[in-house]
């Protein structure tokens, strides 16, 4: 079996599952252990599991869009073709997509285009990604992330931004038992850009789901990629699946246009045909509130540097009057 997403949180589920399911059809204990062991190891992450299929799409969907019979194309024919291609992403698949780069760029290296020429080239790519399980920042194309911080059904890497959102979460905890709700004002619908990739950022997409009388995230934190509103969804989650629908339609439209036009910038993309003003009103916003969200992260991560490595006072009164003396 290939796990698609964090490996350890989906097998532990799986694990629950499968006992559930076990008990229920009368198996002993034993035997329960016996299914449980088999199910595990028969289990592997997806990121081990040989992937042919990738170089199979690549000769398929990449390949014919720069290159003529082994030959580069003129850079704005090959501008074109990449235009004309839109790949919609979840999970997994957004390591996919990132993995289609990677080949795109060293064949193109390897028809002999230049470095400006490859990145003009790829920059004709768009890229919508939902809960995208790679690293971000990295894209030479239009590579546009949607995202949940209470999606844990993906890895995240360890750095200082994944600790300061566990940090607040952790605060959240307690905040439910407490009171049974938990607003999330620390992370209003946010939009990251340059290192950090083009991420729309949001708190919580779904209402809490109440389980044995504890709250606790949906799993549509991860799962969902509707772009029109589904049950249980709020406003926030509302709002990302609107702004990932303007991004994919204009993205298409523009890829069916009769003349070449080169992919406009994000900030029109999130643009409907309704209420336009409106959302270029809620993209100012949220971008800066990403500003200030990475602030935060900035701000939190050197407090806890301060006091894992504290600065010695120098002694003034003491080392260096003698010092002066000696001299």
């Amino acid at each position: 079996m290939v796990i698609d997403g964090n490996f350890s949180t989906i097998t532990l589920k799986l694990d629950d599952t499968v006992r559930d399911a076990a008990t229920k059809l009368g198996y002993k204990e034993s035997e329960i252990n016996d299914i449980s062991t088999f199910v595990e190891n028969s289990s592997e992450p997806i990121s081990e599991f040989e992937s042919q299929y990738i170089d199979e799409l690549f000769e398929r969907a990449i390949l014919p869009r720069i290159s003529d019979n082994g030959a580069r194309l003129p850079v704005d024919v090959a501008m074109q073709r990449v235009r004309r291609l839109n790949i919609v992403a979840h999970c997994h698949g957004a390591y996919v997509a990132q993995r289609l780069e990677e080949k795109m760029w060293h064949k193109m290296h390897d028809l002999g285009y230049t470095p400006s020429e490859m990145k003009t080239i790829q920059s004709q790519l768009l890229i919508v990604a939902h809960a995208p399980a790679c690293p971000l920042g990295k894209s030479h194309s239009r590579f546009i992330s949607f995202m949940s911080s209470y999606d844990y059904m993906v890895d995240r890497p360890k750095n200082w931004v994944g600790r300061y959102v566990r940090a607040q979460q952790g605060i959240e905890s307690k905040e439910m038992m407490d009171t049974g709700n938990a607003p999330g004002h620390w992370m209003p619908p946010s939009f990251l850009s340059g290192i950090n990739g083009s991420v729309f950022l949001i708190h919580k997409g779904f209402d809490w789901v109440i389980d044995n009388g504890t709250n606790g995230p949906s799993e549509n934190e991860h799962s969902n990629t509707h772009y029109l509103p589904v049950p249980g969804q709020n406003m926030n989650g509302k709002l990302l699946g609107a702004i990932a629908s303007n991004i994919l339609i204009n993205g298409i439209e523009n890829s069916m246009m009769d003349k070449f036009m080169p992919l406009p910038p994000t900030k029109e993309l999130v643009l409907g045909d309704k209420n336009r003003d409106g959302m270029r009103q809620i993209f100012a916003k949220m971008r800066e509130n990403g500003n200030k969200f990475m602030r935060a992260v900035y701000e939190y991560s050197t407090q806890h540097i301060r006091e894992i490595h504290p600065r010695k006072k120098q002694n003034i009164s003491g080392d260096n009057q003698e010092s002066r003396h000696t001299q």
